[in-house]
């Protein structure tokens, strides 16, 4: 249980927060519920206001006790007030008894699997499920008198919500039940969602089939009587007629038409009335049958009592009917029409008769010779047709169009239009209206009654008159349902509760072994390795418990060899540990190999490492004298398979030998005799192979593929620290070497500082307390032992020190050293700084006399390669014109350098000025300056455009040599493309073989190009010239152009060369080396008629378009060596298919000699062979101009 102090809802407790919501849920159900109760004005029992109350002020207390962590209680409260209130809800009411006790078991079940655990769950869940049957046997039998509630949608949506709501708690919740409330509430559902099922389908169809029946059984019933009344009233029309038409009626109006005397007007009338009285006799239905004349004043009328006796009503009797609406619409028909009244109570001198007679009446009009002489009604007594309607087991009812009851078991309800009751069918069933006269034969059924109706539709009518229903009460025709559902329920409250008890006893069977097995495993996972499961019988939780004590014994081993392992790779850790402090890979290695033979126990361990090229390992250290006697003699192996060590190598994979002795891979040796085991693991970082690690026990069997991973991991981290060493020795020696290099570089920055030239190459400065000047140079004393002297060091270099001189005896404390020292570190960084400041100062001013020079090389070059008209252009005040050499002027002139970077290209200059004031000069100066700029803009735009051009025909002569198909095309396109067009002659010259550590023999012309027309050449095509026959070899170099600009003026060229060139007006040479895959293999030389002035931009342009060609020149000869070795190749093929046709020796012989004659253009070819018959080996012979074989 929580702290009190510490709210349960801010735990990460889940069933404090699910206890917490729902109490919270029931609190606002509850009051929403009594909400709905108030609005609807429901009366309640004191009784269930009194629940309701209590259960919601439990809610409330439930959610604050669940905050405070009070889970256990608050919801075991909660759960038995529910359950109290649905019994109470039970005791005072009917019909809910189902529904309410579903409701207890699903709210109790969800509350208990939210929020509780344990025991404590497992008994809610039983008493959830007996509560649901004690509110349902409460339902069924239940003494005391209960009030009928009839449940509205609202109440059931409420208890949907309800069901719903804690249906998601109990399914979201299962899979975390304990194993034994699983168990009870998977048995106990199953039981009763089945049962219910069941039920609810039968008992569904047994009430659609009893409904059914009823439905038949009222149509029957209603369509017998509907046709009693229609043939009871058949003849009524007909009747009627019958009597407007009587013989007698019309002697009698004759008699009154006539005027007879009074006599026979008499005699007349008493035949009328004998006619009625026997008509009435005959036709006992009518009530009364009448005559009235126009006036409404009844003529004759004969009554017919109870019993059936007719009698004529005297004439005193008689009585006006003309304010009668019968009379009113009987009247007006026409001859042949009969009016039919509404069925209602008769009227006997304006009062209702009583006891109450309905009737119905029929009236026709009484017409003779046109003229209408009153009306015949005749009163049908409605008791004969409407009794009968109660004579059967079946409930009727009769009812007008307006609903008003015309007949209905219950009296009261009748003849409500005429006692003015107001009670109709439609009042009481509104629903029913519409239905009933809508004209159908048809069924309805409300909450509480069923309804069969038929329209009643009198002789001679087309609109229904009357409406006939059968009805019964739902609750009448389901009693025999209602009976089944009681017994049904009584099953299911049994059956559950045997359901309860064997879901009790299952769980129990089945969970106990299980919650032990449960136990003894969370004893395992404890820790607790001695734990074991009692194996109570042979089923699958027998088997499981048997084997978690099987898995337990191997855990039990497969711990101890674990602890084993881990205790290897713990000394595995500390190793690589202890290996890793070690930068000195000697070192290293010889500590390593030492702790691993000690800390595994181990006979011998010894490191090799591969070479550079990863071929052998040799061996770097071994343990004991038998190490270091391996180690000194240099042992190696090779990197293959025939031994362990060179395997694992070869392989990159660990190799074991269990025994040696059984093995035929180890190899013995003599200095480790007592070796029986042995291991090989290949030492690798980042992917590389570095050596290996080989181990070697005096047991067989110690080492093994399980102890593989220990020694995995310890060669993993020998080999990082192996990988580690290295570059670590590497590092330093890198270090070590920028350390002397800056040394070095400052060293000699100094020395260059103290130049001898700019500055002394010695500076210092002292200070003498007894001096007169303090500061000066002095020279230094020499050290002695009360000297303190501190070195002037920058970057370990030593530039000069601070020596102290003081009086014999003194020693020098620590901080008066450290502050000695500390100045001279500040004087060194100064001095430093100084330097380099002055470094830079020296290296600006040769970067601006670089500028300068380029600035006046390149306008050196430019005026050199532009021809101008004149050397500038000068104003007269009239015109611009031309500087040519007019000599020098007399007027007084003001020049301004015209300077570019600092280098004058030209000047400006003003004559005719007396003086000049500082505006003029300061014009001057801008103007000078900005011309300045223009023309540098101008030469170097011009020099761009140049250089563009000259690109250009690099890229068009690069093409032309990718075209190139012969070394003639090659040599056509540098002519083409480069200053070799300026020669008159051009060559390309290979050599015998590639120009590399020794000048090659001889070289060959490839090609040549003649650029004057009928100049005959100085060498042909093919032609191989001797080397040291070329005065110029002698000055060419093999990777840089030669150019003998003026051979006239070269001393470094023989007078005799000289003059053989000048012979053949040769002035001019220029030679280019062909190099092709780093090697020189030739050169192009050209030959000149005038001295060469080609700029450096031209000789760079043409030897890198001569670049590119020594590439087309080798794949063009290597296409030609292709295809010469592939002719050669098809001759000899062809040769010897000729040969291996032959049949002889002669004729092999003859035909070889024949094709070699053919093939090498030869006169004489000889082949012999050594044989018996040609003893002396003389040679067969044969020519091509006669063959001859001797």
């Amino acid at each position: 249980m929580n702290n009190l102090d510490t709210p349960a809802i801010a735990s990460t407790d889940k069933k404090a927060r699910n206890a917490v919501l729902i109490s919270v849920f029931m609190t606002v159900f509850m009051v929403a519920l009594a909400s709905y109760f108030l609005l609807q004005g429901k009366s309640l029992s004191l009784l269930l206001i009194v629940s309701l109350i209590v259960m919601t002020s439990v809610s409330v207390m439930a959610s604050w006790f669940s905050y405070k962590g009070y889970v256990q209680p608050s919801m075991l409260m909660l759960i038995g007030t529910f359950l109290v209130m649905l019994v109470i809800d039970e005791l005072i009411g009917s019909d809910n008894g189902l529904a309410n006790g579903l409701l207890g078991a699903v709210v109790t079940v969800g509350i208990a699997t939210a929020t509780l655990s344990g025991k404590w769950f497992n008994w809610t869940l039983i008493a959830g499920g007996l509560g649901g049957l004690l509110i349902v046997f409460i339902n069924l039998f239940s003494p005391t008198e209960r009030l009928v509630q009839t449940n509205t949608t609202i109440d059931y949506v409420f208890i949907t919500v309800l069901t719903i709501v804690f249906l998601l708690f109990i399914i979201r919740g299962f899979r975390n039940y304990p194993l034994r409330g699983k168990l009870i509430l998977s048995l106990i559902g199953v039981t009763v969602v089945t049962l219910v099922t069941i039920g609810v389908f039968f008992l569904t169809n047994i009430r659609n089939t009893l409904q059914e029946q009823v439905i038949t059984n009222q149509f029957s019933d209603v369509a017998v009587k509907v046709t009693g009344i229609n043939t009871f009233l058949a003849s009524a029309n007909s009747d009627t007629l019958f009597l407007s038409q009587s013989p007698a009626l019309h002697n009698y109006l004759d008699a009154i038409n006539t005027a007879a005397d009074p006599a026979a007007i008499a005699d007349a009338r008493a035949l009328l009335e004998a006619e009625f009285l026997a008509f009435a006799q005959n036709h006992v239905i009518y009530d009364q049958i009448r005559f009235l004349d126009t006036t409404g004043q009844e003529i004759v009328r004969v009554n017919t009592s109870a019993e059936g006796i007719s009698s004529v009503v005297a004439e005193a009797d008689l009585q006006n009917k003309g304010q009668r609406y019968y009379f009113k619409n009987g009247i007006g028909l026409r001859p042949g029409e009969v009016y039919i009244s509404p069925l209602d109570l008769n009227v006997e001198g304006g009062e209702i008769e009583i006891p109450y007679k309905p009737v119905i009446r029929y009236a026709t009009p009484v017409v003779v010779d046109g003229q209408t002489y009153g009306i015949v009604v005749g009163n049908i007594l409605a008791e004969h047709f409407l009794a009968p309607l109660g004579n059967s087991d079946i409930d009727t009812f009769l009812v007008d169009t307006d609903g008003y009851y015309l007949y209905h078991p219950d009296q009261s309800k009748r003849w409500g239009r005429d006692l003015r009751t107001g009670i109709t069918a439609f009042q009481e069933t509104p629903q029913l209206a519409p239905i009933l006269t809508s004209g159908k034969v048809d069924s309805f059924s409300t909450a509480e009654q069923l309804f069969t109706f038929s329209p009643v539709t009198l002789p001679g009518e087309t609109a229904p008159r009357w409406y006939l229903a059968a009805f019964d009460s739902l609750a009448a025709a389901q009693a025999p349902v209602n009976s089944a559902v009681r017994t049904g329920l009584v099953v299911l409250i049994m059956t559950v509760t045997v359901a309860v008890v064997v879901a009790v006893f299952v769980s129990q069977l089945i969970s106990v072994p299980v919650i032990e097995l449960t136990h003894t495993v969370e004893r395992l996972a404890a820790g607790d390795l001695e734990a074991e499961a009692e194996v109570r019988s042979t089923d699958e939780i027998g088997k499981l418990a048997a084997a978690f004590n099987e898995m337990a014994a191997r855990l039990q081993q497969t711990l101890g060899g674990l602890q084993a392992r881990s205790r290897d790779l713990e000394l595995t850790v500390d190793m690589g540990r202890d290996i890793s402090q070690v930068r000195d890979l000697t070192d290293m290695l010889s500590n390593a190999v030492e702790l691993i033979r000690d800390r595994f126990d181990l006979y011998y361990a010894q490191v090799y490492l591969t070479d550079a090229a990863g071929r052998v390992l040799l061996l770097q250290a071994g343990t004991g004298e038998v190490g270091k006697i391996l180690v000194e003699r240099g042992h190696r192996l090779p990197v293959a398979t025939g031994s362990i060590n060179g395997t694992a190598a070869a392989k990159q994979e660990a190799i074991i030998v269990t025994d040696t002795e059984q093995s035929i891979a180890h190899q013995a040796n003599p200095l480790l005799p007592h070796t029986r085991s042995e291991m090989a693991v290949p030492l690798i970082a980042d992917g590389r192979l570095l050596g290996i690690l080989d181990l070697q026990s005096d047991q067989p069997g110690r080492l093994r593929a399980d102890y593989l991973p220990v020694f995995e991991t310890l060669a993993a981290q020998l080999a990082f620290a192996i990988q580690n060493a290295t570059l670590f020795t590497e590092t330093e020696r890198a270090r070590a070497a920028v350390e002397a290099q800056v040394r070095q570089s400052m060293a000699d920055g100094w020395k260059t500082f103290f130049n001898a030239v700019e500055r002394s190459e010695r500076l210092g400065v002292a200070y003498d307390i007894h001096a007169d000047a303090p500061l000066a140079e002095l020279p230094l004393p020499a050290p002695e032992s009360h000297h303190l002297a501190v070195p002037i060091a920058i970057a370990g270099a030593t530039v000069g020190s601070i020596r102290l001189e003081d009086y014999e005896g003194r020693t020098w404390a620590k901080d008066e050293m450290e502050v000695v020292q500390a100045v001279a570190d500040k004087v060194a960084r100064q001095a430093e700084n100084l330097r380099l400041v002055n470094e830079a100062k020296r290296a600006r001013f040769e970067a601006e006399q670089a500028s300068r020079r380029l600035t006046r090389e390149g306008w050196e070059s430019y005026l050199a390669a532009t021809e101008l008209t004149a050397d500038g252009f000068v104003y007269d005040r009239k015109q611009v014109r031309p500087l040519m050499d007019e000599g020098s002027s007399k007027e007084t002139a003001v020049s301004q350098p015209l300077a570019v970077r600092g280098e004058a290209i030209g000047q400006l200059t003003l004559t005719g000025l007396d003086e000049i004031d500082e505006e003029a000069a300061a014009l001057i100066q801008v103007v000078s300056e900005k011309v300045s700029e223009r023309v540098e803009a101008l030469r170097l735009t011009a020099q761009t455009e140049h250089a563009l051009a000259g690109t250009e025909a690099l890229y068009r002569g690069s093409d032309r040599l990718v075209r190139a198909k012969t070394f003639q095309d090659v040599l056509q396109s540098l002519v083409t493309s480069t200053m070799l067009k300026d020669c008159e002659s051009t060559h390309i010259l290979l050599f015998n073989r590639p120009w590399e550590d020794e000048m090659p023999e001889s070289l060959l012309v490839a090609a040549e190009h003649i650029n004057v027309d009928g100049e005959s050449s100085l060498v042909s095509v093919g032609t191989w010239l001797e080397m040291d026959q070329l005065p110029t070899v002698k000055l060419f170099s093999p990777e840089e152009p030669l150019l003998l600009e003026n051979l006239a003026h070269n001393e470094q060229i023989e007078d005799d060369f000289k003059d053989m060139m000048a012979s053949v007006n040769i002035r001019g040479i220029a030679v280019f080396p062909l190099m092709a895959g780093g090697r020189s293999i030739g050169m192009v030389s050209g030959l000149s008629s005038q001295p060469l002035n080609w700029t450096v931009e031209q000789t760079r342009q043409t030897n890198s378009l001569v670049e590119q060609a020594a590439t087309a020149i080798q794949t063009i000869r290597l296409l030609q060596e292709t295809q010469q070795r592939a002719e050669h190749e098809a001759l000899v093929n062809s040769i010897t298919q000729k040969i291996q046709r032959t049949m002889t020796v002669k004729s092999a012989l003859e035909t070889a000699v024949q094709e070699l004659g053919q093939a090498l253009g030869v006169h004489h070819i000889q082949i012999s062979l050594n044989s018996e018959e040609n003893g002396e080996g003389e040679p067969d012979r044969f020519s091509p101009e006669k063959m001859s074989v001797e």
